[in-house]
């Protein structure tokens, strides 16, 4: 991993563990593309990325004032890739753990590309941050 790379990963994973996009957008590319495997359709562009996040981090708060949420996104390795960096993102609802590896392209020093993914899964990562344990 570059140290380029290190950067945009540590300020995704912020944006997400503080559930704020203030830590993303200058990092962005304007063309950046969204895709997720949990979902059909790819976001395109800043602003669109931006706004879902922007909502989907207000749906969480929102949530996390009725009930027991976490989210946690740390920085990890996978092997099975040439040992490819990555985030984990875990969120746990209650005592219900769901995991997703992220993964990011890199144009001209701003993100291009985040991909939300369960394929590679998020057992096959090494962690260089805290792992969560619910036991």
């Amino acid at each position: 991993m570059n140290n380029r790379e290190l950067i945009l990963l540590k300020q995704l994973a912020k944006c997400w563990n503080e559930l704020d996009t203030i830590h993303l957008e200058r990092y962005l590319s304007e063309y950046v593309i969204y895709e997720s495997q949990y979902v059909l359709t790819p976001l395109l562009g800043k602003i669109e990325v931006l706004d879902y996040l922007d909502e989907k981090f207000l749906t969480i708060r929102n949530h996390m004032k009725t009930k027991l949420i976490l989210i946690n996104a740390s920085i990890g390795y996978l092997p099975s890739m040439s040992m490819r960096s990555c985030i984990i993102l875990s969120q746990i609802i209650e005592k219900e753990m769901n995991q997703s590896t992220v993964l990011i392209e890199i144009k001209d020093s701003l993100i291009s590309r985040i991909d939300i993914c369960f394929i590679p899964a998020t057992k096959d990562v090494m962690f260089e941050g805290m792992e969560i344990n619910l036991n």
